[in-house]
């Protein structure tokens, strides 16, 4: 089953057929937690195996070569290391750092620090500011920081606000928001007008939460000011080098990101 037709099927059943919908998550949760459950000491095989053969090194991506922790916030590990992680909006990323300058770099969610200290390595006249809730992912991304040299540049704060963006922001700046479905909330041009003028790439959760109001209420928001490019996760591929070394089922879970069937990321180019 394709992810757009995934998507498709949960937002009619939770339309039209709402307590099917809601069996139907529990016995799919149920069925993910007995399988990472079962995995998860393969997992941790796996990703000491990859460290073991190439270190605490990111080994492909846009930030091959960031020193990396032993543990990942929210996410799995393996497919950092790897440099797979989220491969839909490398791209975007790499065309991003394709010129250095003295930007200012927010990143909203920011866990153990990816892509907030990733684009401090990238961009060496670049401010980040990374924000996150949870207290031990601030402290990660300190860690992370020190660990690649670039903690006079990275600065990490707790909940970002409308108010905050806008102190923050300026034109040709950018904006990475992963707020687990927050998006709809904080990113409202009516209360943080700066954000006309910025790039945004932004990880939707309309799959995660079937709040299908969510894309909808963002595009709507920013088709006069931006050009806006949608991207649907799709099945990792296992031709990634620093995992040949694997059997060809474990090369599967290295790569396997275990995302919600129709995760859509949006990139917000401004015209």
């Amino acid at each position: 089953m394709s992810p757009d037709l995934a998507i498709r099927i949960k937002r009619f059943l939770w339309t039209y057929c709402r307590p099917l919908f809601q069996l139907s998550r529990r016995i799919r949760t149920a069925q993910r937690e007995k399988r990472e459950n079962l995995l998860s000491p393969r997992i941790k095989a796996i990703e000491r195996a990859i460290i073991e053969r190439h270190g605490m090194i990111v080994n492909g991506g846009p930030f091959k070569g960031m020193r990396y922790l032993p543990e990942s916030q929210g996410s799995a590990l393996a497919p950092k290391l790897v440099g797979s992680y989220e491969a839909e909006i490398s791209a975007m990323i790499e065309e991003y750092c394709a010129h250095d300058r003295a930007v200012t770099v927010v990143d909203v969610g920011c866990d153990e620090g990816y892509y907030a200290v990733g684009m401090a390595v990238r961009l060496l006249s670049a401010r980040i500011y990374a924000f996150d809730i949870n207290p031990q992912a601030q402290t990660d991304c300190r860690k992370m920081a020190v660990l690649n040299n670039v903690q006079d540049r990275v600065f990490i704060e707790g909940e970002c606000t409308a108010a905050r963006l806008e102190q923050l922001l300026h034109p040709e700046d950018l904006l990475i928001c992963d707020c687990e479905g927050c998006e709809v909330f904080l990113l409202d041009p009516d209360k943080t007008p700066a954000l006309k003028h910025v790039r945004m790439i932004v990880e939707l959760h309309d799959s995660e939460y079937l709040d299908r109001s969510i894309t909808p209420t963002l595009v709507a928001r920013f088709q006069a000011t931006h050009r806006i490019e949608l991207v649907t996760a799709q099945p990792r591929n296992t031709d990634w080098p620093a995992v040949q070394f694997l059997s060809a089922a474990e090369r599967q879970i290295a790569v396997d990101e275990r995302r919600t069937l129709g995760q859509q990321y949006a990139c917000f180019r401004p015209k």
